[in-house]
């Protein structure tokens, strides 16, 4: 009997919800846990969710079936986090202590003043 149920409990729209989780908590503990978790993501990404133009949202895991579409946050949101869990040396990794990211994944500096950083 499924855990979970509902026609939604099936699908998987690209959200970026676990990529940021992941993103988050490795910037947090550094534990490479979260890393080959963004792995995972990413590898399970290109096999289930991968076409000719893109990506797309999988309207059924279980049956490997795929949406005809891709909403924009999965570029925006989704694919940055995982960006940014491997890329240590990006900067917003190295200034990560001046920035917050908003619920819908923007970068929003900590200071109100403009400075070099």
């Amino acid at each position: 009997k499924a855990v979970v149920s509902g026609e939604w409990a099936d699908m998987y729209p690209l959200r970026p919800e676990l990529a940021e989780s992941c993103y988050a908590l490795y910037r947090a503990t550094g534990d490479d846990l979260y890393l080959k978790m963004g792995t995972e993501m990413v590898e399970s990404l290109n096999s289930m969710a991968r076409t000719e133009a893109g990506f797309a949202a999988i309207s059924s895991v279980r049956h490997r079936k795929k949406d005809d579409h891709m909403a924009s946050f999965f570029l925006a949101e989704t694919l940055k986090y995982l960006y940014l869990l491997f890329d240590e040396d990006n900067f917003i990794n190295v200034h990560g202590s001046s920035f917050i990211f908003t619920t819908e994944g923007h970068l929003v500096p900590l200071s109100v003043r403009f400075s070099s950083v």
